[in-house]
């Protein structure tokens, strides 16, 4: 009976050893904090790649017949927010953002938006949307959202342009560009500003010179 157990025991560590070598069994996720992410055509329409800061290492992570494109890493590089072609209609023009997993079937659709990025927290993501829905209005704000959407700065006059939010650092404020200014020229002009992450105390840094050349 000694003899008998002893060989049930070396089996289940030869079994075990076994398990634990194969890829299936490897609970271990793949890094991609180090992985520059892009878009490429190479596959006849539009997917989102990583590769390796020295040009190795390619790899396609999204895929089917819609496209991807304008990926952003999440701070701790397991998601990832771009705009897609599904759900769109013939007639949209702006693309919908969508929360994919690398080489997943994870999805979260969001709503319209374009030129976004993530909280550091990941717990939000900020955007900017035209949302007038008129012709040759070019209204342009700002708003966040995962589990919510919010409008945080919401321009008061037609025509103005709050774009391209980036949040600093610790969350706590939000460049952007806008040209609220500047509505009675006719050449485009913004120039940038600051805001609290919650849309309050609006303040204009730039103060650049239309005179020089």
């Amino acid at each position: 009976m000694k003899t008998k157990s002893n060989i049930l025991i070396v089996s289940a560590v030869i079994i075990f050893l076994f398990m634990s070598s194969c890829d299936i069994f490897n609970s271990s996720k793949p890094d991609y904090s180090n992985k520059i992410l892009f878009t490429s055509e190479r596959s006849g329409t539009k997917q989102l790649y990583v590769v390796d800061p020295d040009g190795k290492n390619i790899e396609k992570i999204t895929s089917g017949i819609y496209s991807h494109e304008w990926g952003r890493w999440s701070p701790n590089a397991d998601k990832i927010v771009c705009n897609t072609s599904q759900w769109m209609s013939p007639y949209d023009y702006d693309q919908f953002m969508v929360i994919v997993k690398p080489n997943s079937l994870y999805r979260n659709m969001l709503s319209y938006g374009n030129l976004f990025e993530w909280h550091p927290d990941s717990n939000l993501i900020i955007y900017e949307y035209d949302n007038s829905g008129g012709w040759g209005d070019y209204t342009t704000n700002i708003y966040t959202e995962i589990s919510k959407s919010t409008v945080i700065q919401n321009s008061l006059l037609s025509g103005i342009e709050d774009r391209t939010p980036s949040y600093s650092p610790d969350g706590t404020l939000i460049a952007f560009a806008s040209n609220r200014d500047f509505l009675d020229e006719w050449s485009p002009r913004c120039e940038l500003y600051i805001m609290s992450s919650d849309g309050s105390d609006q303040q204009r840094l730039t103060y650049l010179d239309t005179t020089s050349t």
